[in-house]
């Protein structure tokens, strides 16, 4: 009778235990604001990237926001970053609002700050909304967002070697809901 007792104890116990660990679980979900989206999804590698990306800026109608820790045009091999820029300074000059946040380090002779500081004054000087992150901290989002309905997020920089050498990818998704949500997390990095 006694080993009965005990079973149904440690029975009682384990569901006990289970059913906490699930309470902490959904609570865990529950505050966690994770939210889930449902999403057409690319994954899109080294050179892949540009063609796609290209297109969409191409058919914006609205607007582009972008955060990227580097995007080097300057160095004059290929024209990858360039087509890139110029693709953004046509959607200016065709009234899209794109607004772009660079990354700048607090620390002088930075490649980061040349590259970005140059390629942020081109675009600046075509009607780009350009905007500095602060430097006290490291923007290392690469994220666009063209009007709130497809994303560009990976680990491409924009730079000739992420095109062309480096082992990188980034996701193409196409969901609104996700969308909202990267802008808004771009937009907040802005303020």
């Amino acid at each position: 009778m006694r080993s009965g007792r005990r079973l149904k104890r440690s029975h009682f116990h384990r569901v006990l235990f289970i059913s906490l660990l699930a309470g902490v679980f959904i609570y865990a979900n529950a505050v966690s604001g994770e939210k889930e989206y449902e999403a057409k999804i690319s994954l899109l590698s080294g050179k892949e990237l540009l063609a796609p990306v290209l297109r969409d800026i191409g058919n914006a109608e609205e607007e582009i926001l972008c955060a990227i820790y580097m995007f080097k045009t300057d160095d004059g091999r290929g024209g990858d970053t360039n087509l890139l820029r110029r693709e953004l300074e046509r959607a200016v000059e065709r009234g899209i609002r794109v607004r772009i946040l660079f990354d700048v380090e607090d620390r002088s002779g930075s490649i980061v700050n040349r590259f970005n500081k140059d390629t942020g004054e081109e675009l600046a000087e075509a009607g780009a909304d350009v905007h500095y992150d602060d430097p006290e901290r490291r923007l290392h989002t690469k994220m666009m967002v063209i009007d709130r309905k497809v994303t560009y997020t990976g680990s491409h920089n924009y730079t000739y070697s992420a095109f062309n050498f480096n082992d990188e990818v980034t996701a193409r998704v196409v969901s609104q809901g996700f969308a909202e949500e990267a802008a808004r997390h771009i937009e907040d990095m802005m303020e």
